[in-house]
């Protein structure tokens, strides 16, 4: 199943207006896009965006703590989290971002190893940028 424009419009709209938050336009669309590639049934697409949501709160609330990446990256944090809150679910998603900025700026988000593995895509994003 595809997800439909509206649902990815809508998943946009509702990540770009976490207060506190920044996002590249472009990357935020690109992000989306490559979720609704990992979550293809739209009520999982939709929880996975509403936990990023929740996940984004709770960072600039510091009521979360991310971990910094390692080599180099060390100037981002990667914070880890559930598509779907359950006991004993795996944190399948994350979410990278400039460490100690504010508002927070993130860099990427999205499933952890499909389609692609994200930190692999990271090193990618960051050749691309100026």
């Amino acid at each position: 199943m595809t997800i439909p424009i509206e649902l990815k419009i809508k998943a946009i709209g509702a990540l770009s207006s976490v207060s506190g938050v920044t996002f590249n336009p472009k990357y935020l669309a690109d992000d989306v896009s490559v979720l609704a590639k990992s979550f293809i049934e739209e009520n999982e697409f939709q929880i996975a965006v509403e936990e990023t949501v929740r996940e984004l709160e709770l960072l600039v609330s510091k009521k979360k703590k991310a971990k910094p990446l390692l080599n180099n990256h060390s100037e981002l944090s990667s914070s880890h989290y559930q598509s779907v809150r359950l006991q004993k679910q795996k944190a399948d998603l994350r979410l990278i971002f400039k460490t100690d900025s504010n508002p927070l700026q993130v860099i990427m988000f999205g499933h952890r190893h499909q389609p692609k593995d994200i930190y692999d895509e990271l090193v990618v994003r960051k050749h691309q940028e100026p």
